[in-house]
Parts: structure tokens; sequence; C-alpha cells
């Protein structure tokens, strides 16, 4: 028996593809009957959540059962606080600036527009970040020091970047700092909700795939 079923995780490539154009396809239509395209930050933690979910279940009977679980609970948790922290910060709130200066420029129809510049974009984005993910389902090998040291690549983005999101909502609600521009502490490492430690789950998954029988190593 093989350590890499690639037969199936070439099966899995196009599905998982798939579901994360249909979870922006959806966020783009909820956004078009709202007249508001922020929310589409919201889809970007939840579309690794939806890759990892799908490989985790094309992955059953192929790869180490403990590494899907702890790329599938650790991709989970990752995405789902972000995509709630964005979408309590944005609560209320009105369109993002940056979609707002965009459609305004659009040369045609300015939804048309966003679908292919933003939701587009941001279903690619996740899918290939998340390769190393969706890659870590399938390999069969025991859990290792290289297994926890991926683990705890996870771990320490979190910290970083739920901790960078407390001190900048601890910031803002401060008077004494209103009008400053916050700079400092974790936050100087995670000022954008998709980017820096935001990815760490791709690179900490692709640690957990460890010792495998034919030799698949981080």
């Amino acid at each position: 028996m093989t350590s890499f079923s690639a037969a199936r995780f070439a099966l899995g490539l196009p599905l998982t593809a798939l579901m994360v154009l249909a979870l922006l396809l959806a966020c783009f239509g909820l956004a078009v009957a709202r007249g508001m395209h922020r929310s589409v930050d919201v889809a970007w933690g939840l579309g690794f959540v939806v890759v990892a979910a799908v490989s985790y279940a094309l992955s059953a009977g192929h790869g180490s059962g403990t590494t899907r679980g702890l790329l599938l609970v650790l991709t989970a948790v990752w995405g789902l606080r972000l995509a709630g922290h964005i979408a309590w910060r944005g609560h209320g709130q009105p369109e993002d600036r940056r979609y707002a200066d965009l459609v305004a420029r659009a040369p045609g129809n300015p939804h048309t527009y966003a679908l292919r510049k933003v939701y587009l974009t941001q279903a690619v984005v996740p899918w290939f970040v998340s390769l190393p993910i969706q890659v870590g389902m399938y390999p069969r090998g025991a859990v290792t020091v290289v297994t926890m040291l991926g683990v705890l690549l996870v771990v320490v983005g979190l910290v970083f970047e739920a901790g960078g999101d407390w001190q900048l909502e601890r910031f803002k609600r401060n008077p004494a700092t209103r009008g400053a521009v916050l700079d400092t502490g974790l936050w100087h490492y995670t000022r954008h909700p998709t980017s820096a430690t935001s990815a760490t789950p791709a690179p900490g998954g692709a640690c957990l795939p460890s010792r495998p029988r034919t030799g698949l190593a981080c």
C-alpha cells in the first residue's frame, strides 16, 4: 500500500475548487442583494474551512486519521474565528472604502466588475494557499515531532492574530488614542486580516503529514 493516494488527491482538487467558488458566488449574491461588498472579507477564512472539510471527507480511508483530524480542527478554529471577527467588526458599518472606490471606477456594470476583480480572485487564492492542507489529508504516517511542530506553528499564528485583533479593539476604545494609528505589539505583525499570520494554517499544515511509508515529509 502506498503512503499517498495520488488519484484520490487529484480527484479532490477540482471538487475543493468548485466548493470555494460556490461559497464566493453565494457571497456575491448576498452582496448584490445588500448593495455592499464588504462581506467578501468574511469569506476568506470560510474558504479555508470549506477546503479542509471537503478534503477531510474525500480523504476518509486514505490518510492518517489523526493528521486529518488535526488539519480539519486547526483550520476550522482559525477560519471560523477570523470570519466571525470580521463579521462582528463590520456589523452595522457602511461599505468598505476599498470596495466603494472599486465599484465607483468600474468601466461597466459595477457588480460584474467586482465579481471579476474581487470574488473570483478570492476564490482562487484560498484554494491555492490551502494546497498544503489538501496534500496533508492523504499521506499515511505516524504522529511525530515534525507533526507537533506543524501544530505549534498554527497555534502561534492563531495567538498572534487573535492577540493582535484584541489589542486593536482595546486601542480603538481608548479615548486617549482616538485618531492615532496602532503600529506596535502583535498588531504590528497582523495588520491586515487576510495576510501575515492569516496564512499560517497552510504552511503549518504542510508539516503535519510526517513519516509516511514512502518518505513524504515536511
